[in-house]
């Protein structure tokens, strides 16, 4: 099923990126698959966040398992706040932040929540 919004080609979605423009919304699973391509660069993915104490993960949408683990010690209070009490049962949530390969798995490192 075609979506009214499709992702760019990498090659056009990294030359916005290095430009420094920020590009749609991505879902998890779009991140997903050109991870090694995006690692280290500002994204926008949208999909269900799910913050068990100290960690969080960004699934496609609920009852998913297809994720990106969240790393939010660098968010703002609020952020981070805003994750602890609205999503522990887990919420709707599109989260700005840089792709990592962290020492667990492929990470969102958060930078701000809406």
């Amino acid at each position: 099923m075609m979506t009214k919004k499709t992702l760019l080609p990498n090659i056009s979605l990294l030359l916005l990126l290095s430009a420094g423009v920020q590009a749609e919304t991505l879902s998890v699973s779009d991140a997903l698959l050109d991870f090694e391509a995006l690692v280290g660069e500002k994204v926008t993915v949208k999909g269900f966040a799910l913050k068990m104490g100290d960690m969080g993960f960004l699934y496609e949408e609920r009852g998913s398992m297809t994720a990106l683990m969240l790393d939010d010690t660098g968010a703002s209070r609020d952020a981070r706040k805003y994750l602890l009490k609205s999503c522990s049962a887990g919420c709707n949530a599109t989260i700005t932040g840089t792709l990592s390969n962290a020492m667990f798995g492929k990470t969102l490192v958060v930078e701000s929540i809406e």
